[in-house]
């Protein structure tokens, strides 16, 4: 929509972006390599020489049968970074697989220099459910400024 009709969007918030300021991280691909190799205990020994996490058995199986609601996002060109005029704000997840807030930074410096980057340390890539009340508090006082 701020790229469509941003006459409409009076500001904007990226939170957990993935894949629209800078290609996915390569750790995401090993939790995907990790649910490959759940379905065999002796494979996962085998690659990491240790049993599983518990935590990354349940994700993996838990993601064997999620698809997604929505499109998958598409990496925003030059010139769509450009054209979004509205202020911008940014908050990523300190653990996230699919973020890294440095390229986020270095992609963000040629067209929104000013654009705040907050990286909240102990969230993953579900920000607003791991940290809900640092979102709602950068959220409220980004309405304050806009």
């Amino acid at each position: 929509m701020a790229l469509q009709t941003p006459d409409l969007v009076a500001s904007l918030t990226l939170m957990e972006p993935a894949m629209t300021l800078h290609r996915i991280r390569l750790a995401y691909f090993g939790g995907l390599l990790a649910s490959f190799v759940r379905k065999s205990p002796q494979r996962w020994n085998f690659l990491f020489e240790r049993p599983a996490p518990e935590e990354l058995i349940a994700l993996a199986d838990a993601s064997r049968t999620f698809r997604p609601a929505a499109p998958l996002p598409t990496l925003f060109s030059d010139d769509e970074l450009a054209r979004l005029a509205m202020p911008l704000q940014v908050i990523l997840a300190g653990r996230s697989t699919t973020s890294n807030p440095d390229r986020v930074r270095d992609r963000l410096s040629i067209h929104h220099r000013d654009a705040p980057v907050h990286v909240i340390p102990t969230a993953g890539h579900m920000v607003s459910v791991d940290a809900p009340v640092d979102v709602n508090r950068l959220l409220a006082d980004w309405l304050r400024t806009v």
